[in-house]
């Protein structure tokens, strides 16, 4: 699979976003339905198909039939929210990266069982800028420049391997929640 197709089925805010407030992806991922930056930008709003009991964070809304969790950002981690809807991925804060690695349910270095190379998600990639990454983050750059430009060599060092969302609406919730 081509890493512009395994990157647009990912929905960015449930991968990057939820590990900051705290949330495992494993944890909500069969009752979550959608979820969005909330726009003060200190939030992370999800709507699930129902309440989910062993999620203790947050406030609890139902509202017109659909249930939803507003979720506080930690102070220390509301630059990485702003980081996130400019699309500067790769400025994550350590902190925050490392809440998405632990958090996020992507694969971080897994080794295949008969292979044995190991296997790190394309999203990971994008936000690790670490040196122990370079393994990973230039074959990918060189990859996305061929399916982009037809040359592998196209793309900048300092490029983020990622795009801004594309469309505000898909990641800031802009609706009022008490």
């Amino acid at each position: 699979m081509s890493y512009l197709k395994e990157l647009a089925a990912l929905k960015y805010t449930n991968h990057l976003m939820l590990p900051l407030v705290g949330v495992h992806w494993f944890n909500v991922q069969q009752w979550l339905i959608e979820s969005w930056v909330y726009w003060d930008m200190k939030h992370v709003v999800i709507e699930t198909t129902n309440k989910i009991p062993q999620l203790r964070i947050g406030k609890y809304y139902f509202i017109g039939g659909r249930h939803f969790y507003k979720l506080p950002v930690p102070e220390r981690l509301v630059p990485d929210v702003k980081r996130f809807i400019d699309g500067k991925y790769s400025q994550f804060s350590d902190h925050a990266r490392r809440l998405v690695k632990d958090l996020s349910g992507l694969q971080y270095e897994i080794e295949h069982p008969v292979t044995k190379q190991k296997h790190t998600h394309v999203l990971i990639i994008a936000i690790d800028n670490s040196e122990e990454m370079t393994p990973w983050r230039t074959p990918m750059r060189e990859a996305l420049s061929m399916e982009i430009y037809g040359d592998a060599y196209q793309l900048s060092e300092d490029t983020e391997l990622l795009s801004p969302p594309a469309v505000r609406e898909q990641v800031i919730y802009e609706g009022e929640l008490p």
